[in-house]
């Protein structure tokens, strides 16, 4: 039964692999792109953080820009947006509020394939021109688990 089990996992690990290497070849195959977007990114965050990774033939990035508190006249934003209309297509925008934090995400298809993400992160201080406001309340029924192991005898 435990050779069986190994062999098993032992499956798994070889077909885990095999993907990882086809992933690495697709990466390898489309270099030229991804190189090519990521440094735009890095061009248009400048001194802001961003981050980045690569999956297979996929290039994501993510921009980020705190503390914005008015979305129409906030120098910082209107900047990167018109640096990023110049070069990128506009996918679409959305909206998220938690009760921490709110953000506004512009989404962008850069010229050679990848994925940017402008992420707005809204300062939710008194004078703001945004808030986060209580739309309603969701309850949901989620399923709750335990560990439950036989006793040995």
């Amino acid at each position: 039964m435990k050779q069986e089990a190994f062999e098993k996992l032992l499956e798994a690990q070889k077909h885990t692999i095999k993907q990882a290497k086809a992933m690495l070849a697709a990466s390898k195959k489309n270099h030229v792109n991804i190189k090519w977007d990521a440094d735009l990114v890095e061009r248009l965050a400048g001194k802001l953080h961003y981050t980045s990774y690569v999956y297979g033939e996929e290039y994501s990035a993510s921009i980020y820009l705190p503390d914005v508190t008015d979305m129409k006249n906030d120098p910082r934003l209107l900047a990167l947006l018109t640096k990023a209309l110049a070069l990128c297509t506009v996918q679409e925008t959305h909206d998220y509020a938690g009760e921490y934090s709110a953000n506004r995400n512009f989404e962008f298809k850069l010229p050679r394939g990848g994925n940017l993400t402008i992420v707005a992160e809204v300062s939710l201080e008194a004078g703001g021109a945004c808030k986060r406001v209580q739309i309603g309340i969701e309850m949901k029924a989620c399923p709750k688990y335990a560990l439950q192991c036989a006793e040995s005898e």
